[in-house]
């Protein structure tokens, strides 16, 4: 029987990770989990799928106030794509892996394309996903996504 210690977390700025009590939180449990001999560390970056109910992509949605600056670049992945991807790899990869798209979005160019009215304000917070790796995803699919959820 193979056995796979898995952790998953969220992809963060690297200095905010030292600041912040989540991020040191964070860092306390990859380290952890490094220690173990077979571990897989994955670092998601933001996510969509059909059970979205809050984040930056419903506030766009319903053009209410998202609370970062819209200068963030976000690496939008599929829930669907990352969990296709982990049941095919988590036994066959080992290390820390930062996992989703490749590509990004600038948050207000996004809002333009959906035809949001939403007003940014906030700190600026990139969840680009920075991998030698090369995902087949693409944020693009975010397009599609809430156009679905648009015709609904």
């Amino acid at each position: 029987m193979i056995s796979k210690n898995l952790s998953i977390s969220v992809v963060f700025q690297p200095d905010v990770k030292k600041k912040t009590t989540y991020g040191k939180n964070k860092l306390k449990s990859e380290n952890i989990v490094k220690n173990l001999d077979n571990h897989l560390i994955l670092r998601l970056g933001p996510l969509f799928g059909k059970n979205l109910t809050k984040g930056v992509l419903v506030d766009m949605m319903n053009s209410q106030t998202v609370f970062i600056n819209g200068n963030s670049k976000y690496s939008f992945t599929d829930t669907k794509w990352i969990s296709d991807w982990i049941a095919t790899n988590m036994f066959k990869i080992k290390g820390l892996i930062e996992l989703g798209s490749n590509d990004y979005f600038i948050l207000k160019d996004l809002s333009l394309k959906i035809k949001s009215k939403s007003k940014f304000r906030g700190r600026l917070d990139n969840q680009v996903i920075k991998s030698n790796f090369k995902y087949k995803t693409t944020s693009k699919n975010v397009l599609k996504f809430l156009k679905k959820i648009n015709a609904k």
